[in-house]
C-alpha cells in the first residue's frame, strides 16, 4: 500500500509560542509518503465465524517529502 498526505505534530502553528522560529517542525503541517507491505498471519485464530485473516506489517518505508 501506498499512502501520502499531510499531518501536523502538536496543536498546530497557533499554538506555538511568539518566538518559534519558522524551520521549526512542530505544529506546521507535513508532506509524507508511506509504503508498506501486509501479509496475512498464518498463525492468527479467528475470532469469529466467516472472519478474514489477520494481516501484518512486512515492510514500512516513510519519509516525509517537505
Amino acid at each position: 500500500m501506498t499512502v501520502s498526505g499531510i499531518v501536523t505534530h502538536g496543536k498546530g502553528p497557533s499554538a506555538n509560542p511568539a518566538n518559534t522560529p519558522r524551520s521549526a517542525v512542530d505544529g506546521f503541517p507535513r508532506v509524507f509518503s508511506q509504503t508498506f507491505m501486509l501479509a496475512p498471519d498464518p498463525n492468527a485464530p479467528p475470532t469469529k465465524t466467516g472472519e478474514v485473516a489477520k494481516y501484518y506489517v512486512t515492510a514500512d518505508a516513510f519519509r516525509f517529502v517537505g
